[in-house]
């Protein structure tokens, strides 16, 4: 079973009601901003460990001129480990006028891992890394935006990420 034990069940819960209530906490820059607010979805492979992971973003809006906080949800399997990821990351928006817009940031990662080969609760840990990113997005329609990052981790982050995903907006 992919969450088993009732402690994994009460973390995620607990992670998704961060997340959820991450809504009402930033306020963007101005409601004149070319920044909305926004959830999305996202998803891609990850190098040590070896996994897909797949997951939720929120997209909170600029708090600083071109700076937004935009944390996010991931769930990798593979490798043998599950694990669960809570990234609180920010990002820089390198704003040129065109219709791509590049952008690096970073951010803590908490890593819930359960060593799914044995069911010992010895195998469950928290850990704590540090990612730094750099990515492109676009929009692709009228409330959608698109992306697709690279992401580096040290300490106990995964070593390398490739996302891509889709941001929904709220105007």
């Amino acid at each position: 079973m992919l969450f088993e034990g009732s402690l994994y069940l009460r973390r995620g819960v607990l992670i998704l009601c961060l997340w959820v209530s991450s809504l009402f906490v930033v306020e963007p820059v101005s409601s004149q901003n070319l920044e909305y607010r926004g959830l999305g979805f996202r998803g891609g492979v990850t190098v040590d460990p070896d996994q897909i992971h797949l997951g939720f973003h929120t997209d909170l809006g600029e708090f600083v001129r071109n700076l937004r906080f935009q944390p996010n949800v991931e769930v990798g399997l593979g490798d043998d480990l599950t694990l669960i990821a809570l990234n609180l990351e920010s990002i820089y928006l390198f704003r040129g006028g065109g219709t791509v817009i590049p952008y690096v940031g970073g951010g803590l990662g908490i890593n819930f891992f359960n060593d799914r080969e044995t069911s010992l609760r010895e195998d469950d840990d928290v850990e704590v890394g540090l990612n730094v990113l750099a990515g492109l997005e676009t929009f692709v329609g009228r409330d959608q935006k698109f992306f697709g990052e690279i992401k580096l981790g040290a300490g106990d982050s995964p070593d390398f990420k490739l996302t891509l995903g889709i941001t929904f907006l709220a105007r």
